[in-house]
């Protein structure tokens, strides 16, 4: 608050002719300078002291108004859960909104309800309400409005409007954590309405092709918010997932408390479960700990439902063995049974298909890496018998399925993914030959390469011959692999390398052979070394070109841009016999490899 008193020189020291104002020290206002006479300022700040500034004091409850909380919050067996709020009349900052600090008719409100809610054991908060408020615009040329000058945009037809409570104050003043909860409006309730005395922000977006203009409004208020326990309980999950999460792993880890985590469980099963929930740091263990501790195996494999195996690592084994000693094997085959059919079915599949052969460190199809992971579950105790189901049926049908959408891809694409899709199929290999029991499973995964050449190219193979451990004949099904792949590795070493003034390119899958492609495909495979013009209109152009890189032609496309029509011009990548020997030495290599792995 500031106070501006003016007084003439003679006048100092008396109070005779004082002439002031006063004003909240905020607000935007206007000094003119001094003409005659003094002016002295004096700031200082208004409050009333917390030891008497209590909203509700010894206040006896209404007993009409805690009937109607008590009808609107329901029994102990049936409580409301969601959040019921009332928006306070005055504006409140961060700082100020404290229960000691109410002002107006909000302070003998909150008092009131706060006596009555107090007895029936419901939990009050103060809480900073955002509103945030879409409109389509009208035109500019209005009369203005909100604060706009005339010919500004003006709100139309509402589109969208949500209410986040944020800033949480507790019943002992205590701050909480700043996550924001939304609430829907048939849960708020006010004595005054949300105009452009609580505006604190707008935006106005034209036109943007797919919809129209816009209008956004922010709008700032205080609220009253109360709960039942069970929507206390869920409001703060959602606002603090880990704090409660925390709470309910050390009520786990206490003696004679399962009746209780069941109880609490209950209120917030719809919240812990769903899928993407629980793919947080350190998470799995909490919920592991709260599952371990559950007497019903059901409600255990609920809780554990929202979990991705893909997103697992070896640190992860640990938890999962504490699973099956609390729950059995045969429980925890059955929870990832419901995993792995979950992820086959999700949305996000096509992503992590996609991952699995773009990615050269993280297969986003099984626990990684798969090798670690296995070793660690076997020390952690996991029956291998699970473990083989996991890495030998799980991870290969998700491996079989991203191969069918591989297989649908071009020749570009295929290609830009294979050293991804091959790092993938020997760690699973590497994994299922650690693993006892998963020779079979190892002999469906060879067979499934070997299947599909297009997708792993056998002159490829040797990284995944030696993973499987083909050296002593420690894995049978490994020697017709290769056998497979020496054959393609040898013949391709004896072709002999092309001519220097050879520029033909080789070795390129092509994907059309249409009148227009049929010449290129003859002058890409032709020795020549000269570019390729074609004039031609502007679509065959663009076929061309989008075949080309389809198939990952090692050509060059430009257009030139001189006569009717335009013309393409092609050349031949300049590096095409660098390219030949590195692949030479490459397939060198491999052959050296595989024949020291014996015969």
């Amino acid at each position: 608050m500031g106070m501006h008193p003016i007084l003439e020189p003679q006048q100092l020291g008396t109070a005779r002719g004082l002439r002031w104002c006063a004003f909240y020290a905020d607000c935007r206002h206007e000094v003119l300078p001094v003409e005659g006479g003094w002016r002295a300022a004096l700031t200082f700040d208004l409050v009333v002291p917390a030891d008497s500034a209590s909203p509700d004091g010894d206040r006896s409850p209404d007993a009409l108004l805690q009937g109607l909380l008590r009808a609107e919050f329901g029994a102990d067996d049936q409580p409301r859960l969601r959040p019921w709020a009332l928006l306070l009349d005055h504006e409140y900052t961060e700082h100020g909104l404290r229960w000691h600090l109410l002002k107006g008719p909000d302070r003998a409100r909150v008092a009131a309800l706060r006596a009555a809610a107090g007895p029936l054991g419901l939990s009050l908060h103060l809480a900073l309400a955002e509103l945030h408020q879409t409109w389509t615009a009208e035109p500019a040329g209005g009369s203005g409005g909100r604060g706009r000058p005339a010919g500004a945009p003006e709100p139309d037809e509402l589109i969208d409007s949500s209410l986040t409570l944020d800033h949480w104050v507790d019943a002992d003043g205590q701050v909480g954590p700043r996550h924001a909860l939304n609430v829907a409006e048939d849960d708020l309730h006010a004595f005054s309405d949300t105009d452009e005395a609580y505006l604190v922000n707008e935006e106005y977006e034209g036109y943007m092709g797919n919809w129209g203009e816009t209008l956004d409004y922010w709008y700032r208020r205080a609220a009253l918010v109360i709960q039942s326990p069970a929507a206390a309980e869920r409001s703060r999950f959602q606002r603090d997932p880990a704090g409660v999460l925390g709470e309910l792993q050390a009520l786990a880890r206490r003696a004679g408390q399962a009746d209780e985590l069941a109880r609490r469980l209950a209120r917030l099963r719809d919240l812990v479960a769903p899928e993407g929930q629980c793919q947080e740091p350190d998470r799995l263990q909490a919920y592991a700990d709260i599952a371990a501790a559950l007497p019903e195996a059901d409600a255990a494999q609920a809780l554990m439902a929202g979990f991705e195996p893909a997103a697992f690592t070896p640190a992860d084994a640990a938890a999962l063995a504490q699973l099956q000693t609390a729950h059995g094997a045969r429980w925890l085959e059955s929870l990832w049974d419901g995993w792995a059919q979950r992820a086959a079915r999700a949305p996000t599949w096509a992503a992590r298909a996609r991952s699995a052969g773009n990615s050269p460190r993280r297969s986003g199809l099984w626990p990684d890496p798969a090798c670690d992971f296995v070793r660690a579950g076997l020390a952690a105790g996991l029956a291998p018998a699970l473990l083989v189901r996991v890495m030998g049926v799980h991870a290969l049908e998700a491996l079989v399925r991203a191969d069918r959408r591989r297989a649908d891809e071009s020749p570009a694409e295929r290609q830009a993914g294979l050293a991804g899709a091959l790092q993938n199929v020997c760690a699973l290999a590497a994994a299922l030959r650690v693993l006892p029991g998963a020779g079979e499973a190892l002999a469906r995964l060879l067979g499934h390469v070997s299947d599909h050449p297009r997708l792993y190219a056998p002159i490829e193979w040797a990284p995944l011959v030696a993973a499987a451990g083909a050296a002593a004949g420690q894995c049978p099904p490994a020697a017709p692999v290769r056998t497979r792949a020496i054959a393609a590795l040898r013949a391709a070493l004896d072709r002999p390398p092309s001519a220097p003034d050879d520029h033909a390119v080789r070795g390129v899958e092509w994907v059309c052979a249409c009148a227009d492609c049929l010449p290129v495909r003859r002058w890409a495979e032709s020795p020549t070394g000269q570019a390729l013009v074609l004039a031609i209109s502007e679509p065959r152009r663009r076929h061309i070109v989008e075949a080309l890189r389809k198939a990952a032609a090692p050509v060059k496309d430009q257009t030139l841009r001189q006569g009717s029509p335009h013309k393409l011009r092609l050349d031949k990548a300049g590096d095409l016999h660098t390219r030949e020997d590195a692949a030479r030495r490459r397939w060198a290599q491999a052959l050296e490899s595989l024949a020291g792995l014996g015969e």
